[in-house]
This record gives C-alpha cells, structure tokens and sequence, in this order.
C-alpha cells in the first residue's frame, strides 16, 4: 500500500487497565475560530478528566470536546486499546 516506505516495530509493556488511544490527525487538528488546533493537550486534558471511567465515556468525551472547539474539516479516528491482564 505504501511502497517504498519502512515502518518500524516494537513492543510495549503495560498494565492491568493501561488505555492507549491511536487517533488520526483530523482529531487533533480540529481548529477554532482563532485558527488554534484541538492538539495532544487537549486530548490529553480530556483523557485526565475522564480517566477513571470506561473508554466508552472517554471516547465520546473525546469527540464531544472536539465537535465543541470547532468544525472537522478531516476524517477523525479513534482507537482505545485497554490491556486487560498481563500474562
């Protein structure tokens, strides 16, 4: 799909009910009437807020917080992978 392009990979450890959120840049790059994009900080502000409750929560108030700071002029994709047990 990408020719000629190397991708490296690896591995993380992680915890009973680590959350890890893959997004796409149409998320962080929502942008206001100041022209101030969403970014990771607000991401992340929102994520700290609702951290003790499900990922379901986290993710709407994700978008929700997005839909609030101004137009999507991009595809927004989120992922939230929650681990569970470490064997």
């Amino acid at each position: 799909m990408f020719g000629g392009q190397q991708f490296i990979s690896g591995s993380v450890q992680c915890a009973p009910n680590d959350l890890f959120l893959l997004l796409t840049d149409g998320l962080i790059e929502v942008a206001n009437a100041k022209d101030e994009e969403f970014g990771m900080a607000g991401v992340k502000a929102v994520m700290s807020v609702h951290a003790s409750g499900p990922p379901s929560t986290m993710l709407q108030a994700v978008l929700d917080a997005t839909n609030s700071h101004g137009p999507a002029t991009d595809d927004r994709s989120l992922l939230f992978v929650q681990c569970l047990r470490t064997t």
